[in-house]
């Protein structure tokens, strides 16, 4: 499945599109090797941490995904993002 996301860490705002997709899938920041789940924009490792702490403490470390569509073999990502994103998105404006 396709995933997107905001092109930059919430760390220190690099360039996720310079890091890579790690061994289990997780988009991994160059920077300093934070990876998120591409799917939620979890928090997934930061390796400078022995714990990764509370859930509370790993989703204020989160990154931002956008909406996405794959229509006759394009991808389609929505600029807007959240929640909102998905229910406001008018998928009727594709051209098909």
């Amino acid at each position: 499945a396709w995933r997107a996301m905001v092109d930059e860490c919430p760390h220190r705002l690099a360039p996720l599109s310079e890091g890579r997709v790690d061994e289990v899938g997780r988009i991994e920041c160059p920077y300093h090797g934070w990876a998120f789940d591409g799917s939620t924009g979890a928090c997934a490792k930061i390796p400078q941490l022995q714990d990764m702490g509370s859930d509370s403490a790993r989703s204020r470390c989160g990154g931002t995904v956008v909406r996405i569509v794959e229509r006759q073999g394009l991808i389609w990502a929505w600029g807007e993002h959240g929640a909102t994103a998905s229910a406001a998105s008018d998928e009727s404006a594709l051209p098909l």
